[in-house]
């Protein structure tokens, strides 16, 4: 059995597999791959190879999905009501997640992704930044919250995302999420 992700097995089944773990390759490797089959996507080409960490599966995937850049960056744009105290924008959250339901962990890992990087701009590491072609608005972002707001809220989007893994329903996680004093 092939699995991208083992922890989402049960116990059960995974006592009767050997688990095989394949390392990851180098960005060099990682650049000359995915130049050499898809030579379009030379624009992408820095984002890709630090999103993908040396998977080249997890490119081909990216780049053929039609949606990805789509969801990213709808992702990117609804991250500012995520990080609203606004009480308002706890609707927005819940429209946005209800309205790509079949989307949601996606976005909880794009969040997660974005938050990681805005406070990596604040601590003055612009080179560890994966989504690098999304700069200008994380530097607005970086600009406007402070780090440990950000990382509270990071906590929060990692227990909406294990709560989505329990099947707790989107529209409570939405409005938790964006329910900031709790």
């Amino acid at each position: 059995m092939i699995t991208e992700n083992s922890a989402s097995l049960l116990q059960t089944i995974l006592s009767r597999f050997t688990l095989v773990h394949f390392p990851s390759v180098s960005d060099a490797i990682m650049e000359k791959y995915i130049s050499g089959k898809y030579p379009e996507e030379k624009e992408r080409l820095p984002f890709l190879i630090k999103y993908c960490a040396g998977v080249p599966g997890v490119a081909d995937n990216i780049i053929n999905d039609e949606n990805f850049e789509t969801v990213r960056t709808s992702s990117l744009e609804n991250l500012f009501s995520v990080l609203s105290t606004d009480r308002s924008s706890a609707f927005v959250v819940k429209k946005y997640l209800d309205e790509n339901k079949d989307k949601a962990e996606n976005i909880f890992v794009f969040w997660l992704a974005y938050l990681r990087d805005i406070i990596l701009m604040q601590s003055q590491a612009p080179n560890m930044i994966i989504n690098i072609d999304k700069k200008d608005t994380l530097r607005q972002l970086a600009a406007k919250y402070d780090t440990d707001y950000l990382m509270n809220m990071s906590k929060r989007v990692i227990k909406a995302k294990n709560m989505l893994a329990r099947y707790v329903s989107l529209k409570a996680i939405s409005l938790w999420l964006s329910l900031k004093s709790a």
